[in-house]
């Protein structure tokens, strides 16, 4: 997964991205890193972070964090080795959580070093990154926020609110498609999976 002493613009960009999160926007959301921190520093409070032996989260104290804070917020760039099958495996332990709720939002922020020379198979490469992140089945993907508190609590507001009214639409969508019938949570849980994909 690279050397975690090693400073790169990509990891440089993903620790200020959580540095804020965990300082000024935790009474809003949980952040879960899938990656170690740098060896060089010390983390802030607050952030989840996965086992270095397993990969994996500590669900207990996740689900102690989202009781009062329903949504999650993860944040990276694609381009660490290994990050993508971190977040896989990440993301599959949360969302076999039963205990969780069908409350709880979890948000990815596709991060963009800076510094970068804007080109048309940059551009490419981005928006390749940005859907491996939608198909992961995050409830939303925010582009590259900006990483003041004001700009990533507009971000995270806007994305919970939309996320919000989408399943409240799909909820209603179920309960007309069968009036009078017990209609599943498990295949309502399959419409909103299927939703999901098709945003």
């Amino acid at each position: 997964m690279g050397d975690p002493t090693v400073e790169t613009p990509e990891r440089n960009v993903v620790e200020d991205f959580y540095q804020l999160a965990a300082e000024h926007l935790n009474n809003e959301c949980v952040p879960v890193s899938f990656l170690p921190w740098r060896f060089s520093s010390t983390p802030p409070q607050g952030i989840l972070f996965p086992d270095p032996s397993s990969g994996l989260l500590d669900t207990d104290l996740l689900l102690e964090r989202v009781r009062d804070v329903k949504t999650l917020l993860a944040g990276g760039t694609f381009l660490e080795p290994g990050e993508q099958v971190a977040v896989d495996r990440a993301f599959t332990q949360v969302q076999q959580l039963e205990a969780l709720g069908d409350d709880v939002c979890f948000l990815m922020a596709h991060l963009l070093p800076s510094g970068s020379v804007e080109t048309r198979d940059r551009m490419a490469s981005i928006m390749e990154r940005h859907q491996r992140m939608l198909n992961i089945g995050f409830d939303d993907v925010l582009m590259n926020p900006a990483l003041t508190q004001s700009a990533l609590h507009q971000a995270i507001t806007v994305a919970r609110h939309g996320w919000q009214a989408n399943m409240q639409r799909l909820r209603t969508a179920w309960q007309a498609a069968a009036p009078g019938s017990n209609a599943s949570v498990e295949g309502l849980e399959e419409l909103i999976q299927q939703h999901q994909q098709l945003l």
